[in-house]
């Protein structure tokens, strides 16, 4: 009953409220002859008076800045989960759940199938409703998809691990084997279910239905709701807010890769091995506890935001017109729309005639895509090739995305409200970077030539000697710590 009470009085104009004077004759007659007719309890009269101290207060955040701090916090907790948690928990759950790289690859990218399902409906419907109540309801389905995600995890059996198996190593060129037997760790989940694998789908799904408002709805209420000069700030510190989530996912996410992953179901005397083991499970689920929480949180702020700011409709009048005059999508403007979904499809058609509109679009997936696969297979590229715990390989990752994405486009904002760029100018100004990235990608062709390894690439120089030593090197110490210096023996 209160919250509905208190939505009606939410709804009344700010004005009526700024203009009250609880001391006023007027108010004070009303309430005699009121109290006189009906006779009402002194605890409704207190109650009211309660409510509208309440609405008073809230209305000191109903501003820009204040919409940009909720905004800012909901983009963290969705980019954190979504492009740094569940990268940096690939290389787990596929130990953990005996997933292969086509299932791990998938678990990825559902989300993105979500969003692009979801996309035309929400910007279409959400335009003509409340956009902050679509981006509160937006943020509770994101919290929702994240506690989804860390069913698997209560819903299984402590994790198990065995020593592994014998195999059998034989000298190159020859057919001869049984030298000798070598244990490996090996990681085998007794308690993998298929099912698992689709219950973490579909909190990707949810993750993606609740996140499509974010970057589009969110976008526009910021936008509309502050001045033209001052936007490209707003939306600068918006997207570096979202560039620093990834980080804070990585980061976050390696450090919890050291915590044992079974902590809530067994106790430290139970743990046998360190993080550097290749059997050891991380507390990958903690995240995704970290990011349902904080967005379930944002997500009533959102609810309480008015539809339109004071100066929204002063911004909008004093805005300039950058369309492009000799685009056909400038036609747009002529057309006679109704508002209905039947309208879609003419307004895909409009916008598949700008050819401005596409080339930025086709810019934006070019760059998603690199940036995707980075932020995806970097942490596994970094463990794999530097033989460094999940953990490590996470942390060196955020480290690497935290300074150039959260300082650039903080500084993008700023030079274009510094040199008062338009359209035209900030399209060149991002393809002279954009140009520079290009040649800097070349260097990912830098690369350190593997040694060749004595038995293993080239034949022994000298024969079963050197093999005996090898076989007894090996049988004292662990094999992967003497390849190089039985290489440099047998040279």
């Amino acid at each position: 009953l209160f919250v509905l009470d208190f939505h009606f009085v939410m709804e009344e104009k700010s004005s009526a409220v700024n203009n009250f004077n609880f001391t006023s004759p007027k108010y004070h007659h009303h309430h005699q002859d009121s109290s006189s007719a009906n006779q009402p309890a002194a605890g409704s009269r207190s109650f009211e008076n309660f409510k509208r101290c309440i609405y008073k207060l809230l209305r000191k955040f109903q501003n820009a800045k204040f919409l940009l701090i909720i905004l800012c916090i909901s983009a963290t907790s969705q980019s954190m989960a979504i492009n740094g948690l569940v990268p940096n928990s690939i290389t787990t759950l596929e130990s953990r759940f005996q997933l292969n790289s086509s299932q791990s690859g998938l678990f990825s990218s559902v989300y993105d199938i979500a969003v692009l399902v979801v996309l035309l409906p929400v910007c279409h419907f959400g335009d003509k409703g409340h956009k902050g109540k679509w981006l509160s309801m937006g943020m509770f389905v994101m919290a929702f998809g994240s506690l989804i995600c860390t069913l698997p995890h209560f819903i299984s059996e402590p994790y198990e691990y065995t020593e592994g198996e014998q195999f059998e190593i034989c000298r190159k060129n020859d057919s001869t084997t049984s030298l000798f037997n070598v244990k490996s760790d090996e990681i085998l989940n007794k308690n993998a279910q298929p099912y698992f694998f689709y219950i973490l789908l579909l909190g990707q799904v949810l993750h993606g239905i609740g996140a499509a408002p974010l970057y589009t709805l969110g976008v526009a209420y910021l936008d509309e709701n502050v001045s033209q000069k001052m936007s490209p700030v707003y939306l600068g510190i918006y997207f570096a807010f979202a560039t620093l989530g990834p980080a804070l996912g990585f980061i976050i996410g390696g450090m919890l890769l050291n915590v044992n992953g079974d902590i809530d179901k067994i106790t430290l005397d139970q743990i046998s091995i360190k993080p550097d083991h290749p059997s050891w499970y991380g507390a990958w689920w903690i995240g995704f506890l970290i990011t349902g929480m904080l967005s379930f949180l944002v997500s009533f702020p959102l609810s309480l935001f008015d539809k339109e700011f004071n100066d929204a409709q002063k911004h909008k009048n004093t805005r300039v017109n950058e369309a492009n005059q000799h685009s056909i999508g400038s036609a747009a403007a002529t057309l006679h729309f109704t508002g209905q979904i039947k309208d879609l499809p003419k307004l895909c058609l409009v916008l598949l005639k700008n050819f401005t509109y596409l080339l930025l679009v086709l810019r934006d997936v070019i760059n998603s895509f690199l940036m995707n696969a980075f932020i995806t297979f970097m942490p596994k590229i970094f463990q794999n090739a530097f033989s460094i715990t999940a953990g490590l390989s996470s942390i060196i990752t955020g480290s690497i995305v935290v300074p150039v994405g959260v300082f650039g486009n903080i500084l993008g904002g700023y030079v274009i409200k510094w040199r008062k760029l338009r359209c035209r100018q900030t399209i060149l100004l991002c393809t002279i970077l954009e140009g520079i990235g290009t040649v800097l990608t070349f260097s990912f062709l830098i690369k350190c030539y593997r040694i060749n390894l004595a038995g293993i690439d080239s034949a022994y120089k000298y024969g079963n000697h050197v093999l005996a030593l090898l076989v007894m090197k090996i049988t004292l110490l662990h094999l992967p710590l003497y390849k190089e210096p039985v290489y440099s023996l047998v040279q």
